[in-house]
């Protein structure tokens, strides 16, 4: 075999390897995404971005360093919402926002 035809075929095969385990893996956090309790700081992040929303403001009404994660996390808890009229179930579809997010970015890097 030739040392091109040899690359193309590994090429292949990672990118075999690398979807089928990007597709067991969304599986799975798309599945736990249901399930569990989170005690770091998941309720935080959206607790900050539901203050800004409410017209909070930074470095007067908040001097934590994470503030600046509560503009990033802002427009979607907005979105969610505006469409339900309530903060129920903001949980899970921050999770879901970020199964999004984290699938886009594993098919930049690794497909």
């Amino acid at each position: 075999m030739s040392d091109e035809l040899l690359t193309k075929t590994l090429k292949k095969r990672f990118f075999i390897v690398a979807a089928v385990c990007g597709a067991v893996l969304f599986a799975f956090l798309l599945v736990s995404s249901f399930f569990g309790v989170d005690r770091r700081d998941e309720a935080y992040y959206i607790a900050l971005a539901q203050r800004f929303s409410f017209g909070d403001s930074p470095f007067i009404d908040e001097w934590h360093a994470s503030q600046f994660f509560g503009f990033i996390v802002m427009p979607f808890y907005l979105l969610f919402t505006s469409i339900t009229g309530s903060a129920d179930g903001i949980i899970l579809f921050m999770r879901f926002v970020y199964l999004f997010f984290d699938a886009i970015l594993y098919l930049l890097i690794c497909v």
